[in-house]
């Protein structure tokens, strides 16, 4: 068992193939190199949703909570049943996997969780970690996102008039930046940081209103008209630029939290140069970080000394 676990913790972290050396390294103990693939693998397919995330919590409740989430690409391979040779006959394609991050006000660590499923998986599982962490009928939870019109959606459906959606702050500046160089051609890096103070001190409306005035004529194709496609933008979601509100409550207005989250959830694992994934084994293999994250792996191994683990068929 002592062993598993050594080999489990640097498959998921390292690729399988440097797994060997290491345990060589740091143990003296030799292993096939192909080991290290092979139980990794069987330990992420055997974990139950209840090893990855935490449950349900009604000791404890909290005011408000801190949401995010967000989507990226994984890359997938597919092995055609038909093909003569398994080796060719691969199909290659991207997923993409959302990761969701729910955290009390003033706490550093959060609760994750990832679905490669679609909006609706993703929202019950923020629900889920929500109520991890105490949410109940008096919780505020504040989710700041890029805009994706399916994050504020899922607040909506999840958490009602107990959430509140914002967009992220440098989403709408991506917006703002092409459309500065239209607005202002002379001064363009002082108009985007003067709209941008324009926007934390609560003149979204007044800032929709002056991008109206140098709207693109119809004529100008949507790529080269960055100021229409900021205009559209931003008035489509008047009611989520509201900065000035989660100052005031100190929430953030960004979301560096959850772009972080999926350069060391995601991508440090299983976007790594020439590496693809099946999808059930990407999904496997997300969920035993997941695991780790949550601080459920000490749990998790002390109960595999009870409860053997399942073969792999």
């Amino acid at each position: 068992m002592p062993l598993e676990r050594a080999i489990t913790d640097f498959g998921v972290d390292i690729p399988f193939g440097q797994v060997a050396a290491k345990l060589q390294e740091h143990y003296g103990i030799s292993v096939a190199v192909c080991a290290a693939r092979t139980i990794t693998e069987r330990v992420a397919c055997d974990l139950a949703e209840a090893d990855c995330l935490p449950a349900e919590s009604d000791s404890h409740t909290t005011d408000r909570l801190i949401a995010e989430t967000d989507g990226g690409m994984i890359p997938i391979v597919k092995t055609q049943a038909d093909a003569p040779d398994a080796r060719k006959g691969k199909v290659l394609y991207w997923r993409e996997a959302k990761v969701c991050l729910v955290q009390r006000q003033g706490e550093t660590v959060p609760k994750v969780g990832i679905t490669m499923g679609g909006p609706a998986e993703a929202g019950l599982l923020m629900k889920q970690l929500a109520l991890a962490l105490g949410f109940n009928a008096r919780t505020h939870l504040h989710c700041v996102g890029d805009g994706a019109q399916w994050i504020a959606d899922q607040i909506e459906v999840q958490f009602g008039a107990q959430g509140r959606f914002l967009v992220d702050l440098f989403h709408v500046c991506d917006y703002l930046a092409p459309a500065s160089k239209v607005c202002a051609p002379d001064a363009a890096r002082d108009w985007l940081q003067s709209r941008k103070k324009r926007l934390l001190a609560g003149q979204a409306a007044d800032l929709i209103a002056e991008l109206k005035l140098h709207v693109e004529p119809k004529s100008v194709d949507e790529e080269h008209a960055p100021v229409r496609a900021a205009w559209r933008y931003l008035a489509n979601r008047l009611e989520q630029l509201d900065y000035p509100r989660a100052l005031a409550l100190d929430l953030p207005v960004g979301s560096g939290a959850i772009e972080s989250a999926h350069r060391y959830l995601v991508q440090a694992r299983l976007k790594r140069p020439g590496a693809w994934w099946r999808e059930d084994m990407a999904q496997a293999m997300l969920n035993l970080r997941v695991m780790r994250q949550n601080r459920l792996w000490e749990a998790y191994w002390e109960k595999r000394w009870t409860q053997p683990l399942r073969m792999a068929a």
